[in-house]
């Protein structure tokens, strides 16, 4: 496939008869484009990962949970870790090095929860029973 040019402001690219989405691959992170002039739905990546419209659902819902199960893990560790140098910090005198890192744990776990929450109130992904 050959590169894929710039469109006028707003307008899709297109590569040989197909639109780029601006929606990326579940798989491997790269750019998705809508196969066009097709009686069916369907999209690809420039690797060549294919998904019919309910493998892209599914897969896309799956991908998006885990990346949010990685970013509430991360902003939890990231918590625990400002604590613990916190607690190091505030046996070695360093008081308002101790208190600012504990003011940053406080956000951070505040994020966290405030993730759990928006996590939870996600869709499942799909059961997808198509073709």
């Amino acid at each position: 496939m050959s590169d894929a040019g710039s469109g006028a402001e707003g307008a899709p690219l297109s590569l040989a008869g197909e639109v780029a989405t601006g929606i990326t691959c579940p798989r491997c992170g790269g750019a998705i484009w809508n196969d066009h002039g097709e009686k069916t739905l369907a999209f690809h990546c420039r690797i060549g990962h294919r998904f019919s419209p309910g493998a892209m659902l599914a897969e896309h819902a799956t991908k998006h949970h885990e990346t949010l199960d990685s970013a509430i893990r991360y902003t939890a560790e990231a918590a625990a870790l400002k604590r613990l140098f916190a607690a190091w910090a505030r046996t070695r005198g360093h008081s308002l090095a101790a208190a600012r890192l504990a003011e940053e744990a406080d956000v951070l776990e505040s994020t966290a929860h405030e993730l759990e929450r928006v996590a939870g109130t996600a869709l499942s992904p799909p059961a997808w029973s198509g073709p």
